[in-house]
């Protein structure tokens, strides 16, 4: 078991890094979010489990990656500072996305309603927290 957990236990280690880093360092923690995001995926993809349980690990995984930076990266932020967050966000998720679709497409054996279904799974997850937490850490004056 701990060898099929050790990829989630690394990446839930690099986010807790990472947030801790734009604690102190305020904006590292934004400009690292798509390289953290990257190899968030990367280690998931690396368990061996189903796809869909993947998919949905990556996506709670970014969702908290994005949590953190909003909640501690430097205190409150106005509506440019959330911009560039998610801005961060979108270059993150996009390039993970690219290398999710290789390794679903070109090194999974599996069939391409599972593979479909993981990618609905994921688009949801993140379509879910940008509805719920698309405003959290915003300063309203």
């Amino acid at each position: 078991m701990l060898r099929k957990s050790k990829w989630f236990i690394y990446s839930l280690i690099i986010i807790l890094i990472n947030v801790a880093l734009g604690h102190f360092l305020p904006p590292s923690s934004i400009m690292f979010s798509p390289i953290v995001i990257c190899v968030i995926t990367v280690f998931v993809m690396e368990m061996k489990i189903n796809t869909c349980v993947k998919t949905f690990l990556i996506g709670f995984l970014i969702s908290l990656q994005d949590i953190g930076v909003k909640l501690f990266a430097g205190g409150t932020s106005d509506s440019q500072g959330l911009a560039w967050i998610h801005l961060m966000l979108l270059i993150g998720v996009a390039s993970s996305g690219m290398y999710l679709l290789y390794y679903m497409f070109y090194k999974e054996n599996s069939n391409l309603k599972v593979k479909l279904i993981s990618l609905l799974i994921l688009g949801s997850v993140l379509l879910l927290h940008l509805r719920c937490f698309f405003y959290l850490g915003l300063e309203v004056k």
